[in-house]
């Protein structure tokens, strides 16, 4: 039995997330501004953002760890 080419299996991959694309994009876009969030939901965004702006900072000092 032949197997798929290799090819053929990035393509296939590289047409999913094309398709994928749009989807996360319009979801990122359905953000409401700042102004429109009440303060509870500005002060968990905020909170949220922080974990990940630490969680971003400590995949980097890890990295340079690993050098």
């Amino acid at each position: 039995m032949k197997t798929t080419s290799s090819p053929y299996r990035w393509g296939v991959a590289c047409a999913c997330l094309a398709c994928l694309l749009p989807l996360v994009l319009s979801s990122c876009q359905d953000l409401p501004p700042a102004e429109q969030m009440s303060n509870e939901q500005r002060e968990a965004y905020v909170e949220h953002r922080k974990w990940d702006l630490e969680a971003e900072h400590r995949k980097q000092i890890d990295a340079e760890n690993r050098r």
